[in-house]
C-alpha cells in the first residue's frame, strides 16, 4: 500500500458491516483475461464506510450469483483481493471517505475469504467473510436490491491514466466516473 494513504492498521480491528444500499456493474471483459468483471459497491453511512469488491464470473453470465473465494488472480469464479497495479486500487477492499465523499481517508485491502451471493426476486444477499491486509477479520453483509448498470463498453485497466496517488478527480474513462443518480460512491482515484 502506498504511504500517501493511512492504511488501517492500528484503527481497524475485526469489523461487522451491515450495508443498506449497492449498485452493481459488468464491465464484460474489464481486464481482457476471458471472464465477465463485475464491480460491486456497497454503502451505508459514515460509520460503516464503503465495500468495494470484484467478481469474476464467465463471459456468459448474466448475473453474479455463486460463491467467490478471494485470489490475486482474475480467474472466472474468483473475487479478486484488493491491491494497487500501476498506482490504481483494484479488487476488493473497505474504506473510509471523507465528509463529501471526495477523499478516501482510510482503506484496508481484503487479502483472502469469500463472498457468497444469492438472490429471491429482485433482492440479493451478500456474506463476504474475508481477512484483510492485516490479519483482520471482515464480516459484511447485505441484503436488497442491486442498482445493475452495464459498462460493458468502459476502456479496459490499460487505458486508465490517473494514479491513485495523485488524489486528483476522477477521469471520464474511470471504472469509478459513471454512477447513477442519486450515485452511491464518489471517487478521486481509478482501478
Amino acid at each position: 500500500a502506498t504511504e500517501l494513504f493511512k492504511t488501517l492498521e492500528s484503527q481497524c480491528g475485526d469489523k461487522v458491516l451491515n450495508f443498506s444500499s449497492g449498485y452493481c456493474a459488468d464491465y464484460g471483459d474489464y481486464y481482457g483475461v476471458n471472464a465477465r468483471n463485475w464491480y460491486i459497491a456497497l454503502d451505508a453511512d459514515a460509520s460503516n464506510g464503503e465495500f468495494i469488491f470484484e467478481v469474476q464470473t464467465s463471459l456468459d453470465a448474466t448475473d453474479i450469483i455463486g460463491t467467490y473465494e478471494f485470489a490475486s488472480t482474475k480467474e472466472v469464479g474468483t473475487a479478486i483481493a484488493g491491491n494497487l497495479e500501476d498506482d490504481n486500487m483494484v479488487g476488493s477492499y473497505w474504506c473510509m471517505m471523507d465528509d463529501d465523499g471526495y477523499y478516501m481517508l482510510d482503506y484496508s485491502f481484503i487479502a483472502s475469504g469469500s463472498v457468497t451471493i444469492s438472490k429471491t426476486g429482485d433482492n440479493y444477499t451478500i456474506v463476504v467473510d474475508a481477512i484483510d491486509e492485516h490479519g483482520h477479520k471482515i464480516t459484511v453483509n447485505y441484503e436488497g436490491a442491486l442498482e445493475m448498470e452495464n459498462r460493458t463498453g468502459v476502456a479496459s485497466l490499460s487505458a486508465h491514466t490517473n494514479s491513485a496517488n495523485q488524489l486528483s478527480p476522477i477521469s471520464k474513462t474511470s471504472k469509478r466516473n459513471f454512477l447513477p443518480t442519486g450515485a452511491l460512491i464518489k471517487r478521486n482515484i481509478v482501478r
